[in-house]
């Protein structure tokens, strides 16, 4: 949890005008708080309560809560969230927080340090974003739609960059992102979803020229092609998105499949290998993969009465 992070939580409580009697609703939230939020600060959460509850006495207006609760953060930064990460100094993480700022392409690091947000480039706030996911040296970086809102040359350069830093950190990344470009371009391996379940899986290429489920099909079909020999219309996918309140007991996306079969609508369909490491969870690949079964037993019995004889 950051400094900004904890400040709004603590003043939300502030701002509610909190006092002795909802002690144990704030004390269950932080202790029962998840890890992964805390990143690290799980075990100094009781330190923060009680430091929390000695600190703040006094009755809390709306008037007084933000004096309060900024006089708290600082003093809790500095005696507690500090040493819940590592033994440093303000001037340590201010050296850290720089050198990072320089290896994702940010210059004068100095300058940039004391401006607000608002006065950075798309580009360059996009830039900080990943410094502050890449400066505890993860093995793994969570990339949540990193390229949205950005021209294109910035946007070529963010993965640029990205990709740059994968190489030199030996860390991986998890890419979401609904642009297939960017997808063709930094990914390996793939997988699509629709409406929360994993519909296809696989190497990039093979998602890309011999896509399995209806879905990653149509989201191909109503991508422009530069390398097409002629003027092609782009084929939307028809229908509306699920409604995640009252989703679907089949395949999630079988009202909107042309080829939806009445099993598609009752029961969800089980992956189907259709190749190395790729796979798709699809009725139309289970029926495909039954009739190619098939076809083979077939061949085989052929094959032995020819023995036979």
């Amino acid at each position: 949890m950051n400094k900004f992070e904890l400040f709004c939580m603590i003043f939300y409580v502030l701002d509610a005008e909190w006092d002795e009697s909802k002690d144990p609703i704030l004390g269950e939230f932080l202790s029962s708080a998840n890890p992964f939020l805390f990143e690290g600060l799980s075990s100094a959460v009781p330190e923060i309560y009680e430091n929390f509850c000695t600190n703040v006495t006094e009755p809390v207006t709306v008037e007084n809560s933000y004096n309060k609760a900024l006089s708290y953060i600082n003093s809790l930064c500095n005696d507690v969230v500090f040493k819940a990460f590592k033994s440093i100094s303000k001037e340590e993480a201010q050296k850290r927080a720089m050198e990072m700022l320089e290896e994702v392409g940010i210059n004068n690091v100095e300058k940039r340090m004391k401006q607000y947000p608002h006065e950075l480039s798309g580009g360059m706030r996009q830039r900080v974003m990943i410094a502050m996911g890449l400066i505890c040296h993860p093995k793994l970086l969570i990339a949540d739609e990193p390229t949205t809102a950005l021209d294109v040359t910035i946007q070529a350069q963010i993965l640029e960059l990205m990709k740059k830093l994968q190489k030199t950190n030996r860390m991986g990344i998890i890419f979401i992102t609904h642009n297939l470009g960017v997808v063709a371009e930094i990914c390996d391996k793939v997988s699509v979803m629709y409406a929360g379940k994993m519909v296809e899986q696989g190497p990039v290429d093979d998602i890309f020229y011999a896509p399995g489920h209806p879905y990653t099909r149509g989201l191909l079909r109503s991508m422009p092609r530069v390398d097409a020999d002629s003027y092609e219309r782009l084929i939307p996918i028809e229908g509306t998105p699920v409604d995640m309140l009252n989703p679907p007991e089949g395949c999630p996306f079988a009202p909107r499949c042309e080829s939806a079969m009445k099993i598609c609508l009752q029961k969800m369909p089980p992956y189907v290998e259709l190749g190395e490491n790729h796979r798709a969870a699809c009725w139309l690949c289970v029926q495909d993969q039954i009739k190619a079964q098939k076809a083979a037993d077939k061949n085989t019995e052929k094959t032995e009465a020819g023995s036979h004889e």
